[in-house]
This record gives structure tokens, C-alpha cells and sequence, in this order.
């Protein structure tokens, strides 16, 4: 979906939801009527946040899209994902608290985790996280049972969010080096093991990393002395032609299209 916000949004009772719109948006449950969700921080210097959920319309002929906040916070809002059933949230607070929100209704509670960043799986089915020293962990939450929180303190440092690929087998992230620069390394999930990309360093934008649709590619931006630079790493391709460069592009973020190219 394309979603552009041409007024201040307001709820059905026709209430402003505030001013300040997040550009990041997530779906819900994966059907034919996908919702949308984001976040809407409150106007007028207020560090309350909401997250509002928008279901397009079905059809050319259907009524206008519905929308409704289904989480209000006093404290701002960094991220969120949604459970695979899409009745749970996980939001992180800018504070670092990673909140368990049910959408019945039931009141949130805290997961027990201090995170400075999140990304979940496209499965949604588990959570990678970055704790404020920089160590990675995968968490798996499990309704009326424990969580599984793994720990991979040899994935080095991170900076900024993971990202992980479209069929939730690697996740790519940046990393310090023991000569405090960023490398860029991808994380096998299922042995769990991370290796560097070979040849590459990210003295910035670290944060701009995306995978093409089938998992096979990872396009990110970093930092060059000249300029931005735009490159894409094929992690199961020879070494010779693993790392190619695009060119020059000064963005802050970068996406494939939905056909790959």
C-alpha cells in the first residue's frame, strides 16, 4: 500500500490524533483486507504516543478506510511489531521498555526486556533485538509459557536495528570492529553463527540496509569519503562477485521492488 496523509488524522469520533505522523508503517494479519499500522506521536511538545491501526477498503465501491488507535502510551514510541495473529503488539519505548500489549483489551506488561532497538521477524513470530551495550538477541515470545531469549554476544557490537531477510534465514546488521569501525555481518539463523561481509566497512549510514524479496541479496548505502555510495551484497555468491557497487546515491534508506529488480 501507498498511504499519504494529506490532513491531521482524526479518530471516528472525529478527535485529531496529533500532528507528527511516523514515515514507518507494518501490516497486520496477511489477508485480503491487510491493516495497516503506525505511529502517531501527540502534537504540542506532549511525549505521548499512540499506535493506530488503518484498514484500507475492501473494494473501489467500499466505504472510506477505518481507523482506530489500538495503543496509548504517555511515553514515546520507537517501534513496534505484531504477533503472527496480529492480537498482540510489541512495543519498544524510546526508554528502552519492550511492553507485551494484547489487543482484547487486556492491559499491557512489560516483556522484562531493555532494548534500543527491535526488528521482527516476517514470520512475527520472534523478535531480534539490540540491548544498549550493542549485544544481539532473538527473542520468541510464547503465550502462557516462557519466552526463548538467545543471547549472540560473537555476533560483536551492533549499532542501529537488524534486518532481516524476507524468508527469515539471515539477519544482517553493523558491527564494531576491534578497531572501533562498522562492519557489515550477516547472521545465519538457524546455526546462529555471524560472518563478515568481506570488504566492506560502514563509517555511515549503517541503518540503511534492505533485502530483496527472496533473501539472496542485501542492498545497503555507507558513508564514503566523496560521496554516499549504493552497494549489494550476494552472501551465497562466489567471493569474486558477492559485493557489487551501484554507484553513487545519497539516501537515507533504500528498498528493492516487489519483483526483485
Amino acid at each position: 500500500y501507498t498511504l499519504h496523509l494529506a490532513a491531521t488524522l482524526q479518530d471516528a469520533h472525529h478527535n485529531p490524533l496529533g500532528a507528527d505522523h511516523d514515515y514507518h508503517f507494518t501490516t497486520g494479519a496477511l489477508d485480503l483486507t491487510r491493516s495497516l499500522g503506525f505511529i502517531v506521536r501527540d502534537a504540542g511538545g506532549s511525549s505521548g504516543s499512540r499506535i493506530a491501526m488503518l484498514r484500507p477498503p475492501a473494494g473501489l465501491n467500499a466505504p472510506a478506510p477505518s481507523l482506530r488507535v489500538i495503543y496509548t502510551s504517555d511515553h514515546p514510541v520507537a517501534a513496534f511489531g505484531w504477533s503472527p495473529d496480529a492480537a498482540t503488539l510489541y512495543v519498544l519505548h524510546t526508554s528502552g521498555v519492550l511492553a507485551v500489549a494484547p489487543l482484547d483489551g487486556t492491559a499491557a506488561s512489560d516483556s522484562g526486556i531493555s532494548a534500543a532497538s527491535m526488528a521482527t521477524s516476517p514470520s512475527r513470530d520472534e523478535l531480534a533485538y539490540v540491548t544498549s551495550d550493542g549485544t544481539l538477541h532473538i527473542w520468541r515470545p510464547s503465550p502462557g509459557g516462557a519466552p526463548t531469549d538467545v543471547a549472540l554476544g560473537q555476533a560483536g557490537k551492533v549499532s542501529g536495528s537488524p534486518v532481516w531477510s524476507g524468508d527469515r534465514r539471515r539477519l544482517a546488521f553493523a558491527a564494531s570492529d576491534p578497531s572501533g569501525g562498522l562492519l557489515l555481518r550477516v547472521l545465519d539463523r538457524e546455526t546462529l553463527s555471524a560472518s563478515d561481509a568481506p570488504g566492506v566497512t560502514l563509517p555511515l549510514r549503517a541503518s540503511a540496509m534492505a533485502w530483496s524479496v527472496d533473501g539472496t541479496a542485501l542492498a545497503f548505502t555507507r558513508g564514503a569519503t566523496a560521496a554516499p555510495e549504493a552497494w549489494v551484497y550476494r552472501p551465497l555468491a562466489a567471493q569474486g562477485s558477492a559485493l557489487v557497487k551501484l554507484g553513487v546515491l545519497d539516501a537515507s534508506s533504500i528498498a528493492w521492488s516487489s519483483n526483485g529488480g
